[in-house]
């Protein structure tokens, strides 16, 4: 259609955003200066034929604008979802950066992605693939030794295994990791496997370290282990003054504590943003980040004061809505940055 021709016809076009696009079926360009192509909301689209030997960066996002009321909470697999992630894997050699957002994608959908993976990959985001489990993220890491981003936010199904494959095949090459509204991980998981990737700029968890009953709920719609070199030293955590019962973060590690609480141990010496956002399972932090520049605690509520230490002297932007006071206090003294507690 006309937009096919004027991708062509636009000789010195490096950049395509499409958005909204419910109806479009194909995507069929061809151009010798794209070098990124988005494409958003595509629920129709059942073909990908690129010729475009520039695309280095490449997003492709299938599901609808607006939810369908009633629709499945955990969408089974589908054979055209499986044919995109071919046709993208034949026809885009030279990428860089890729996101998948596709519900219905599971492990052998990814292994299609993967099955002729660029040799220059280094950011790869499969979001929302809530079928995806820990095999599939094994898989990942022997096609794509080169990562430095991995984006794998809303596979609500990987567990901890997951993070200790991530840990072992990239270490501190990763700079990049971001597995929010992953139900399955735990305190103790992110503690140990976090230990040695000493080279994060930027940890993005939020709403995966939940109480039991909020990761049930949320995990819900889903249903793996890899031994760490070296594990580092959990947290302990203080009896806490009771203000909601039991669980949390659920380990069968021997670091889990009182009250089937458990605490986080963060020392990264790089990473600058850290977003814990609605992790309701954290029940004491112990942050040694000298580069840290922003935090998200919001909504963290099982944590308290008592439990926390945070050494990030360069902090400049704190967010804390819906914390306890005695957090508010503490990062108050120990940050010398006063808290954002306004709700979002």
């Amino acid at each position: 259609g006309g937009l096919v021709r004027l991708v062509a016809a636009c000789t010195d076009l490096r950049r395509v955003t499409i958005e909204g696009c419910g109806a479009l079926k194909e995507l069929r360009f061809q151009s010798r200066s794209l070098e990124s192509l988005s494409v958003a909301h595509a629920e129709a689209l059942r073909t990908v034929e690129l010729r475009c030997p520039q695309l280095s960066e490449l997003s492709v996002h299938t599901a609808p604008l607006v939810p369908r009321a009633g629709g499945d909470a955990k969408p089974a697999p589908r054979e055209h979802e499986h044919a995109l992630a071919r046709q993208i894997a034949e026809c885009c050699p030279r990428l860089a950066r890729l996101h998948f957002a596709v519900p219905g994608l599971a492990d052998r959908g990814l292994a299609a992605l993967l099955s002729n993976t660029p040799q220059g990959l280094k950011a790869l985001c499969v979001t929302g693939a809530v079928n995806l489990t820990d095999q599939a993220v094994e898989a990942m890491v022997g096609c794509c030794p080169k990562l430095e981003l991995v984006d794998l936010s809303g596979c609500a199904s990987l567990t901890d295994a997951a993070l200790e494959t991530l840990a072992a095949a990239y270490g501190g090459r990763l700079t990049h990791l971001l597995m929010a509204c992953c139900p399955r991980l735990t305190c103790v998981g992110m503690t140990n496997a976090t230990a040695q990737m000493g080279g994060l700029q930027l940890l993005d968890v939020g709403m995966s370290l939940r109480q039991a009953s909020s990761a049930m709920q949320q995990a819900q719609q889903t249903p793996r282990r890899v031994p760490l070199k070296r594990k580092a030293p959990a947290l302990e955590v203080a009896p806490k003054r009771s203000r909601r019962g039991g669980g949390s973060c659920a380990s069968s590690d021997p670091a889990e504590v009182a009250g089937g609480e458990a605490g986080m141990a963060l020392h990264l010496p790089c990473l600058q943003r850290l977003s814990l956002w609605g992790c309701d399972g954290l029940a004491g932090l112990n942050l040694e980040c000298p580069s840290l520049l922003d935090l998200n605690l919001n909504q963290c509520t099982a944590l308290e004061g008592i439990n926390m230490s945070a050494k990030c002297p360069s902090l400049v932007a704190l967010s804390a809505a819906e914390c306890s006071q005695s957090v508010l206090d503490a990062l108050s003294r120990q940050c010398r940055v006063l808290p954002d507690t306004t709700s979002l």
